[in-house]
């Protein structure tokens, strides 16, 4: 048939058919299955209904949202929310333990209503009183607030002050150049030699494990696109 472009819905989305769709130089694109407003997402499993809630990316700052750091030095943090074009793996950085709670609270459904409400909201599900560690607060935020947000973190868990980028050219942007490399604890060292080197500024999403995140306008080899959402 030799398709110019082949194009698959958000929980259709694999790795392997994008880069099948490379290697055959067939544009391939990614839909987003949003319903017209009043009408509920298609869904036809529990799956798929986890399918339409987002991640959370951090893009720089990491443990600034953690009262010991950043009441010894003030900083910001920086989190894109992403739509699921794929499931992430647990524990690798991606708010994937927030996100559960997420599914918990709100039955698979983005809640309606302020995003900020939303998180706080969240982040007191996930932290309730007694708890020894405290979730910290930008993977709420990143969860449940569209576009980029810049968090900035001064001695408390939640931000003193928030920036949203509000701009889709960003969001598309970031889409085009963040790429994902999965990589497991015992492949990290492999891993930060064979990328780090030629991405400068690449970090681990997780702590020794999870994703590569890399930064680049040309495509890495074995990574994962992302879609930030706006």
């Amino acid at each position: 048939m030799k398709p110019d472009i082949f194009i698959v819905n958000t929980d259709g989305h694999t790795p392997e058919k994008e880069k099948l769709c490379r290697e055959l130089g067939v544009k391939y694109v990614i839909l987003e299955r949003i319903p017209e407003p009043g009408l509920p997402a298609r869904s036809s499993s529990g799956t798929k209904r986890d399918l339409q809630f987002p991640y959370r990316i951090c893009i720089a700052g990491g443990w600034m949202d953690q009262p010991w750091i950043s009441e010894i030095y003030p900083g910001s943090v920086v989190v894109a929310q992403l739509w699921p074009t794929i499931s992430f793996n647990d524990r690798s950085g991606m708010a994937t333990s927030s996100r559960k709670v997420a599914l918990e609270l709100w039955d698979g459904n983005i809640p309606e209503g302020d995003p900020l409400r939303n998180a706080k909201l969240l982040f007191g599900a996930e932290n309730p009183p007694g708890c020894n560690y405290i979730s910290g607060s930008q993977d709420q935020i990143g969860l449940l607030v569209p576009d980029v947000s810049r968090l900035y973190y001064k001695g408390d868990y939640w931000p003193e002050k928030i920036d949203n980028s509000l701009d889709p050219e960003v969001c598309d942007w970031l889409s085009e150049v963040l790429h994902l490399i999965p990589v497991d604890a015992r492949l990290m060292n492999e891993m930060e030699h064979k990328y780090l080197p030629h991405y400068p500024g690449a970090i681990s999403s997780g702590s020794g494990g999870g994703y590569i995140v890399v930064a680049s306008g040309q495509e890495v080899e074995g990574a994962v696109r992302v879609k930030v959402r706006y």
